[in-house]
């Protein structure tokens, strides 16, 4: 990365997870000069791609544009159904400050981006995370209450976008901008179907930080739900994990599997949305006790993986899954 004195991480989600030729196109708007294009991650049942790049920080902010106009020329939300939440085409934006800028910086990066994307495309945004206007916008789940379908009401009764026209656009929604720091979507896969889901609300409601809405939860920095994933044929306890120095990928996992064996049931390993930094993996394999519990020979990396059974969904190439490896790689692209 030492030819890039500031690099800034944009992660857009988009909702489309099923068609190929629009999820292609929005990902080839995203390169550029002084842009990387690093992975797609797309779920059939979410509806959903999560799109990773990044690079020069003008740049980055440039295709976060470019995603977002194309999106809203393809993607029609009075027909969209999945299972994660959302309230637009594109559904949040969230830029990462990764080396030579401060947070502060990347908030004004994304408050540049909302006055684009609101001005320009005419288009709502609300501001979230560390750009957020006001403290209970920081937070994805009160933005996304009620979702794209309930968005007519609150608009109509106050819940106006920060950027943008204050009125409900039918073929858009809306997009969250804000900047943030790493972040970690990470599945934690329990065998069983739908009849399972009320158990693990209750399993959530005790891990994740806001608990059950009126007793904390025992996790910090986590947000969690179950969800039924035809995808693979089993649930999953999906979380993000906002700071990963506090609440990682092992602790998460030992402590969903903990909680599940209190109800009788099993954890299968796990799946990570989207890209992690390298040190998400070195603090794993550290609280599983590397390199003293590790194989012969065997990289932090690969430890972790292995201890969180991290293949189970699909392979985990650490090429493409490690942001600083996926980096380097894809120095040579010839859209870079």
């Amino acid at each position: 990365m030492n030819s890039f004195p500031e690099i800034l991480e944009c992660v857009p989600n988009f909702s489309e997870g099923r068609n190929r030729s629009v999820i292609d196109a929005v990902t080839r708007a995203a390169a550029g000069p002084g842009v990387r294009v690093l992975q797609t991650d797309s779920h059939r049942d979410a509806n959903r791609t999560v799109l990773t790049f990044a690079g020069e920080p003008a740049a980055v902010c440039d295709a976060a544009f470019r995603i977002t106009k194309t999106a809203s020329e393809l993607i029609d939300m009075s027909r969209h159904n999945g299972t994660h939440a959302r309230i637009g085409a594109v559904d949040v934006i969230p830029l990462i400050p990764v080396k030579g800028l401060s947070m502060n910086t990347a908030v004004e990066l994304s408050r540049q981006l909302a006055d684009r994307i609101g001005s320009e495309l005419k288009l709502p945004v609300y501001l979230y995370a560390e750009s957020a206007s006001r403290d209970e916008r920081r937070r994805l789940p009160f933005l996304r209450r009620g979702e794209y379908e309930g968005l007519p009401a609150r608009i109509a009764s106050g819940f106006l976008p920060d950027r943008g026209p204050a009125e409900f656009n039918p073929r858009f929604g809306a997009c969250a901008v804000g900047a943030r720091p790493f972040m970690l979507a990470f599945n934690v896969n329990i065998p069983g179907d739908e009849t399972l889901l009320p158990r693990l609300n209750v399993i959530a409601e005790r891990l994740r930080s806001s608990g059950d809405g009126k007793t904390p939860g025992l996790l910090p920095a986590v947000q969690a739900k179950p969800w039924f994933s035809s995808d693979f044929g089993l649930c999953q306890m999906t979380a993000n994990l906002f700071d990963y120095t506090r609440t990682g990928m092992g602790r998460f996992f030992e402590a969903v599997k903990n909680e599940c064996a209190r109800e009788d049931l099993t954890v299968d390993g796990c799946e990570l949305v989207g890209m992690a930094p390298l040190k998400a993996l070195e603090e794993t394999a550290a609280f599983y006790g590397y390199p003293d519990a590790a194989g012969a020979g065997e990289s932090a990396v690969d430890f972790a993986v292995r201890k969180l059974n991290a293949n189970r969904c699909k392979p985990f190439d650490t090429k493409t899954r490690i942001f600083e490896f996926a980096f380097e790689r894809a120095k040579n692209h010839p859209n870079s």
